[in-house]
């Protein structure tokens, strides 16, 4: 995960029925750092119906370099 060939591949299951495999998505361009996803990720973090996919996308805005450390705190609680 978070190899740069991956990135297609990640965009098209941030879509995905399956949460897991979005919450997959959203990780790994985060880890990827894909600015291009950025808009992307902030609608899925503040939309998704899944809270780990919710977390994933907190994660992946807060990697490109929009923090959300309080986000990512309140989960821990």
């Amino acid at each position: 995960m978070g190899h740069a060939p991956s990135r297609t591949e990640f965009r098209n299951r941030l879509n995905d029925r399956d949460p897991l495999m979005r919450r997959a998505a959203a990780e790994g361009l985060g880890r990827l750092a894909d600015k291009e996803s950025l808009e992307t990720l902030q609608n899925l973090q503040a939309r998704d119906r899944a809270d780990d996919v919710r977390l994933a996308a907190a994660f992946a805005v807060d990697r490109l370099g929009e923090p959300q450390t309080h986000v990512l705190a309140a989960h821990l609680i």
